[in-house]
């Protein structure tokens, strides 16, 4: 299911924004102020945020730098009173994709959802994967190495890869991996991603402690790459 966050504190306006997105099939979220949303964005997966940019405690403006100081790609429509051709510019320089400016008719901004999702490359559940010399069958949850023998995985690594290929050259967070692919009463710590990465990197890298495809990205998480 696509999933959206909608970050607006103005009642009135992501009241009805909300339950028309959820009426037409999505998954809402909804924050109230700057902080709130950076911090779903780094917890959460998002196929679409819509970004009001006057907020309390952290202004859209600044949500927007700290997603892409974060590696955090979003596709991001900008709702706002601000409706200068200057103010659009801007937002749209920022990394918004579109700029839809207060008051609005719902039906037009429904319209921009969609034409954004349906502009976004499909994330499609893949049965079998190559990662370097190996092959993924998420089917069967296991691995064929390159000399031919099948490794069983769990459950978690199955999950985990999953997330990561399905994000494949995105950054994602410690706390976004473990909010995805750990229960929350099953009380993870960061420790044990670094331990399923260590993993991964002895099934998938020639040489693990040189990844090519298991990435970590200091202070944010790690990234699967498919840039050679």
């Amino acid at each position: 299911m696509i999933r959206i966050l909608v970050a607006e504190d103005e009642v009135s306006i992501r009241v009805p924004v909300v339950i028309n997105l959820e009426l037409e099939g999505y998954a809402v979220d909804y924050v109230e102020n700057g902080i709130d949303a950076i911090r779903s964005l780094n917890n959460e997966v998002y196929d679409l945020l819509i970004l009001d940019l006057m907020m309390p405690l952290k202004s859209g403006e600044e949500v927007l730098d700290v997603m892409k100081s974060s590696a955090i790609t979003i596709p991001t429509i900008i709702m706002s009173a601000k409706d200068t051709p200057q103010d659009r510019i801007t937002g749209l320089k920022a990394g918004a994709l579109d700029y839809i400016t207060k008051p609005f008719i719902i039906e037009e901004l429904l319209i921009r959802v969609n034409n954004i999702l349906s502009s976004q490359p499909p994330k499609q559940e893949q049965t079998i994967v190559a990662i370097g010399h190996c092959t993924v069958n998420f089917k069967s949850m296991e691995i064929v190495n390159q000399d031919g023998q099948a490794i069983s995985l769990t459950a978690k690594e199955s999950r985990l890869l999953e997330l990561f290929i399905n994000h494949k050259d995105e950054v994602l967070s410690r706390s976004m991996i473990l909010s995805n692919v750990w229960d929350e009463h099953e009380n993870p710590s960061s420790r044990t991603i670094d331990n399923f990465i260590t993993q991964f990197r002895k099934y998938f890298e020639s040489d693990p402690k040189s990844p090519e495809y298991f990435v970590s990205v200091r202070g944010v998480g790690y990234m699967f790459s498919t840039k050679k």
